[in-house]
């Protein structure tokens, strides 16, 4: 191993290391009732959140699903 190959893993390792540590966790905050419209921070809620609804996994599903089509359409 050269000089060169050593600096230069030795400089891979000191940018992974100074890489920023995980963020804080991301409360899940289910959306009932009239809350299902709600825009805005939910009452009691601190810190990172997502707001989810019932719909949510079969939307994301179609989403992944449509563009997984757009791609094999762009191929051809």
């Amino acid at each position: 191993m050269t000089e060169r190959e050593k600096a230069k893993q030795i400089e891979k390792l000191m940018a992974k290391s100074a890489k920023p540590k995980q963020k804080k966790e991301i409360k899940i905050v289910v959306a009932k009732g009239a809350h299902k419209g709600l825009k805005g921070r939910p009452k009691g809620v601190k810190g990172r959140y997502v707001m989810v609804d019932s719909r949510m996994k079969k939307e994301v599903r179609a989403q992944k699903r449509k563009e997984k089509a757009n791609k094999k359409r762009k191929r051809t």
